[in-house]
């Protein structure tokens, strides 16, 4: 789904590594363009699941079906979860090259390397950290 290779089974673990694959390369990222969390993914079928319901001529609520009613029209509900956890939200990315060192940006904030810093990508600095992903947080 999306091109992701048939080892990685989460969608969510497929977004988190294509958004450290493009930072990593100091692109400018477009998180349009990424895969959609499980949690959004989720909700997009719920209302394809009720439209097709709908045209089978089963009455069904919208509203448990990824619909809701605002001034008496209904709107999707996109997700019920933010798009990135919140961690990932306030980590910094240095761009160290010999090294994570007293330089280093992110130990400078007191912040702990992640797999998106250019040189080490949170593998082998005393500053780094073992996972910078909770996989569990966006579990349905």
């Amino acid at each position: 789904m999306y091109g992701a290779p048939n080892k990685i089974a989460s969608i969510d673990k497929y977004r988190y590594l294509s958004f450290v694959k493009n930072t990593s390369n100091n692109k400018l990222v477009l998180i349009s363009c990424l895969p959609p969390t499980s949690a959004t993914a989720y909700q997009h079928l719920c209302r394809v699941y009720y439209q097709v319901q709908v045209c089978l001529g089963n009455e069904l609520d919208p509203e448990n079906w990824g619909w809701v009613l605002k001034d008496n029209s209904l709107e999707p509900i996109q997700t019920l979860f933010p798009p990135v956890p919140e961690k990932l939200l306030n980590t910094i990315f240095c761009k160290c090259k010999k090294g994570c060192n007293y330089k280093c940006g992110c130990k400078k904030v007191e912040l702990l390397c992640s797999q998106v810093c250019s040189n080490c990508q949170g593998m082998s600095y005393s500053n780094v950290e073992s996972s910078t992903i909770d996989e569990d947080a966006y579990d349905i």
